[in-house]
C-alpha cells in the first residue's frame, strides 16, 4: 500500500499519543479515522497548562502516515511524548533495621527497633515490608546490626520459606559484618554507612537492572504505595526524591525539615532544628494543597526518612562525592541539595515516626479510637505478619471498651478500657487495665503449670487477680502478681528501676520483658505525727510526695497511711480532708500512740501478704525495744522495712542491725519526694521459723525508767513500750 507522510511542528495541536500500535479493520498500523488523516478528538495545544506542567516538550515533530484511502490514518507514537512508567521490577528496597534503639529503650533492651510489637500482633518491620509487597516491589534488603535475633526470626517465619510468595523476588537480611584483613573496618556508623558497606551487593548479576533504590526506615507507622512515590521520582527525572509530610510546630524539631520551591525541588534542608533555625524553616504549606486552617496548624515540611535514589546517583554519592559521610538525614541529603536535583514528594496520609516511648505509646492507643487516623484493616492493602495459628481469644464476663484484643488470650471477669492486648495474654479475675499496652507472650503456660506456680508462691506470666494498671506498657512475658497497683500517681516523668523490673519514660510506666512484679505491693505507713510534725502548709503535698519517694524506689503500689497524733491538733482535721487513704488515730500521749501503733503493726505482721512497712516514729534506739523485735520478724518474712529518721544523729542512734538492714529516709527528704539516704531491699530468704527466741520474752523490765509495761492481747503477753517524752 502506498502511503504518504504529513509532518507538523509541535506548535500545532498534537494527536494524543498511543501506548501501543494495533491494526483495526483496514487501518495501517493505527486507529481508524474518518477525518482526512486527523483525529476528531485532539489533545490540547502544547502551550496549555496541561503540557506546561507535564513531561511533554515543545517544538517536537511528529508524523501521521496515511494510505490512499482518505478515511484511513495511522499515528506513529513519538517517544518524546511518552510518560515513562516506573516498573517495580527495576526497583529495590533497603529497609534500615540496624539502629541501637536507644529512644525506645527498655523495649529495645533485647530486641531491634523493627522487631518491637505494634497494634497487638504485628511488628514494626511488617509496615515497610507490607508496603513493599502491596506496591509489587519484591526485591527487598533488610540491614540489621543490634539485637537482631528476634528480628531475623520474625523475618524468617513471615517472609521466607512458606511465608509470603515473592515470585521472582527475594528478601535478604544483610547483617553487619567485618572482613578480616580490611584495615579500618568498623560496624555501621550510620544509615548511609550501613548502605555503603553493602554496595557490592548491587554488582551481583540479579541486581544489575535495578534503576532506582528505595531507602526505608523500620520504625514508622503508615500505609503507602511506594510505586506512586517512585513514579513521581521518574517523572521529575530527579536524582533523589524525598517523601515529605506537613507537621506542626510542636513536632517539627523531631525531624529533618525541608523547604520546597513551587517546582517541587528541595532548596533547603535542616536536621532537627530548634530556636531561630526552626523558625527559619517555616513555610507556606498551602502550596502543598493544604487549606488555610491546615497550613496554619502545620507550617513545616518534614522529611519522612523515606528516599528514592537513582542507583548511579546513590553509588556516586556514597563512594565518590561523600565517602566519609555516615548519615543520610544529617549529612548526605543536605550536601546533595547543593549540586544535585533533589525533589520533594508530598505524602498527605497518616504517618508517624515511632521514635520514642511516648510516640510508640500514643500511636498504639490511637488505633483504638472510634475513627482512627490509621488502622490495619484494609482488604486491598493488608499488613502481613507471622502466622501463629492461635485459637480465638476467650473471655469470661469481661467488660471491654475501645480496645484491641489479639488472638489466643484468656480474660476472666476483668475490665479493659482503651487498651491493646497482645497475643497469648492472660488477665485474671478482677484485673483492671486502662490506657495500657500489653505486648503479650511468646508461649503458653498450662493451667496446671499456673496452679503449681501459684501454690509455690511464684508469679505466672500475665496479670494476677485484682491488679489495677493505668498508663503502662507491659513488655513480653512479664509476670505481674495479685493485688498490684501500677499507677504513676506522683506524675514521675523519668525513672530507672531495673532491679524492680520497670522504667518510667515521659510519665509512662514500662514493665520490662520477663520482669516479675510480686504479689501485694501495698505499703503501710505508721506515722507518729508528734515525733515528726508536718511543716505549716505541707498537709496537701505530704501524701503525694510520700508516694513519689516510694515510687522512685520501686514501691509503685497503693500507699495506706496510719497517722497517730494529739486529738486537739488542727492538722489532723486538715489531713483527714486531704486523703482518704490516711487513717487517723487521735491519741494524746506518747505511751498511747506507741501502744496503738504496736497493736496495728502486730496485725500487719499476721497478714498473709508480702507487703511493705514504713515507720515514721522515734523510740527505736533500744536493741530490745518491741518495735525493733517486730522489724526483725518482718525481715524474717521477707518484708521490706522502710524507716524515717529525723537526721543523721537520730539515724546513728538506731541499733546497728536496723541500720544495716533497712531502707532509711531523712524526714526532710521524704517531705520533698526525694530518694532515701540508704536504699536497700531485703533478700529473698526462706522464713526462719526456728529464730523465735524473743517471742518467749515476757518483756518485763519494771525498773527501766525509759519504758512502761503493757499487755497486748494480739501478742498474748506484756511488752515494754519505750517512750521518749
Amino acid at each position: 500500500m502506498d502511503s504518504s507522510y504529513y509532518f507538523a511542528l509541535g506548535t500545532s495541536s498534537p494527536i494524543l499519543p498511543k501506548l501501543s500500535f494495533k491494526n483495526v479493520e483496514n487501518s495501517f498500523w493505527g486507529e481508524k479515522t474518518n477525518n482526512n488523516g486527523f483525529f476528531k478528538r485532539s489533545a490540547p495545544d502544547l502551550s496549555s497548562k496541561k503540557f506546561r506542567n507535564g513531561n511533554f516538550k515543545r517544538s517536537v515533530v511528529y508524523s501521521v502516515a496515511t494510505s490512499k484511502n482518505p478515511n484511513e490514518a495511522m499515528t506513529v507514537k513519538p517517544s518524546m511524548f511518552e510518560r515513562r512508567k516506573a516498573d517495580p521490577k527495576n526497583v529495590a528496597a533497603i529497609i534500615l533495621g540496624g539502629g541501637n534503639g536507644a529512644q525506645l529503650f527498655p523495649l529495645t533492651k533485647r530486641a531491634a527497633t523493627p522487631a518491637v510489637p505494634v497494634g497487638g500482633c504485628y511488628r514494626l518491620i511488617d509496615i515497610p515490608m507490607s508496603n513493599c509487597i502491596n506496591s509489587c516491589i519484591n526485591k527487598i534488603f533488610v540491614l540489621t546490626q543490634f539485637n537482631s535475633a528476634s528480628l531475623n526470626r520474625h523475618l524468617a517465619r513471615t517472609y521466607f520459606g512458606n511465608g509470603i510468595n515473592f515470585g521472582g523476588g527475594f528478601v535478604e537480611v544483610l547483617a553487619a559484618t567485618q572482613t578480616p584483613g580490611e584495615a579500618g573496618k568498623k560496624w555501621f556508623q550510620g544509615t548511609a554507612d550501613a548502605v555503603r558497606k553493602f554496595l557490592w551487593v548491587f554488582e551481583d548479576a540479579k541486581n544489575r537492572n535495578i534503576e532506582n533504590i528505595l531507602i526505608l526506615s523500620g520504625d514508622h507507622l503508615y500505609r503507602m504505595n511506594y510505586m506512586d512515590f517512585v513514579q513521581s521520582h521518574v517523572d521529575s527525572n530527579a536524582e533523589i526524591t524525598l517523601s515529605c509530610a506537613p507537621v506542626s510546630e510542636s513536632r517539627a524539631s523531631n525531624f529533618g525539615l525541608v523547604k520546597i520551591d513551587r517546582g517541587g525541588r528541595v532548596i533547603q534542608f535542616s536536621e532537627k532544628p530548634t530556636g531561630a533555625d526552626l523558625k527559619s524553616m517555616q513555610t507556606d504549606t498551602t502550596m502543598l494543597g493544604l487549606s488555610h486552617e491546615e497550613a496554619t496548624e502545620s507550617p513545616y515540611i518534614a522529611s519522612m526518612g523515606v528516599y528514592c535514589f537513582k542507583t548511579e546517583a546513590l553509588l556516586s554519592l556514597l563512594t565518590q562525592r561523600y565517602p566519609s559521610s555516615n548519615d543520610f538525614g544529617s549529612e548526605i541529603i543536605p550536601a546533595a541539595i547543593r549540586d544535585h536535583d533533589v525533589q520533594g514528594y508530598i505524602f498527605r496520609d497518616y504517618w508517624e515516626d515511632i521514635g520514642t516511648i511516648k510516640t510508640f505509646y500514643e500511636a498504639n492507643l490511637a488505633l483504638v479510637e472510634e475513627r482512627p487516623k490509621f488502622e490495619f484493616y484494609d482488604p486491598d492493602t493488608p499488613f502481613y505478619t507471622s502466622p501463629r495459628f492461635l485459637p480465638p481469644t476467650k473471655t469470661e464476663k469481661c467488660r471491654m471498651v475501645d480496645s484491641i484484643i489479639s488472638h489466643g488470650c484468656f480474660l476472666r471477669e476483668c475490665s479493659v478500657q482503651r487498651s491493646i492486648i497482645g497475643e497469648r495474654s492472660r488477665l485474671d479475675y478482677g484485673v483492671e487495665l486502662q490506657d495500657t499496652l500489653m505486648l503479650g507472650a511468646d508461649y503458653y503456660q498450662t493451667e496446671s503449670e499456673i496452679a503449681s506456680l501459684l501454690a509455690e508462691g511464684k508469679v505466672p506470666i500475665g496479670v494476677g487477680r485484682d491488679t489495677k494498671i493505668r498508663k503502662c506498657i507491659i513488655d513480653k512475658n512479664a509476670k505481674i502478681g495479685k493485688n498490684v497497683i501500677i499507677m504513676n500517681k506522683g506524675d514521675v516523668q523519668e525513672a530507672d528501676r531495673p532491679e524492680e523490673g520497670f522504667y518510667i519514660r515521659s510519665g509512662i510506666t514500662v514493665i520490662v520483658e520477663k520482669a516479675t512484679i510480686k504479689d501485694d505491693s501495698e505499703t503501710f505507713v505508721f506515722w507518729d505525727m508528734v515525733d515528726f510534725p508536718l511543716p505549716r502548709g505541707e498537709i496537701g503535698s505530704f501524701s503525694r510526695n510520700l508516694e513519689l519517694s516510694l515510687q522512685k524506689e520501686g514501691y509503685v503500689g497503693e500507699t495506706i497511711i496510719r497517722a497517730y497524733g494529739h486529738a486537739e491538733r488542727s492538722s489532723l482535721l486538715g489531713l483527714e480532708s486531704v486523703n482518704s487513704h490516711i487513717l487517723l488515730n487521735r491519741l494524746s500521749t506518747k505511751f498511747a500512740r506507741v501502744n496503738r501503733m504496736l497493736v496495728d503493726m502486730v496485725r500487719f505482721v499476721k497478714m498473709d501478704r508480702k507487703q511493705n512497712l514504713m515507720l515514721i516514729m522515734k523510740g527505736m534506739e533500744e536493741e530490745d525495744a518491741e518495735v525493733v523485735r517486730i522489724i526483725k520478724k518482718l525481715q524474717q518474712r521477707n518484708r521490706n522495712v522502710l524507716l524515717v529518721a529525723d537526721g543523721d544523729e537520730d539515724y546513728r542512734a538506731y541499733p546497728s542491725e536496723v541500720q544495716s538492714s533497712c531502707t532509711v529516709w531523712f524526714w526532710n527528704n521524704l517531705l520533698n519526694g526525694e530518694r532515701p539516704i540508704r536504699p536497700l531491699h531485703t533478700s529473698e530468704e526462706e522464713e526462719d521459723d526456728e529464730d523465735d527466741d524473743d517471742s518467749d520474752d515476757d518483756g518485763s523490765d519494771d525498773d527501766d525508767d525509759s519504758g512502761q509495761t503493757v499487755y497486748i492481747p494480739e501478742l498474748g503477753r506484756s511488752v515494754t513500750v519505750y517512750c521518749n517524752y
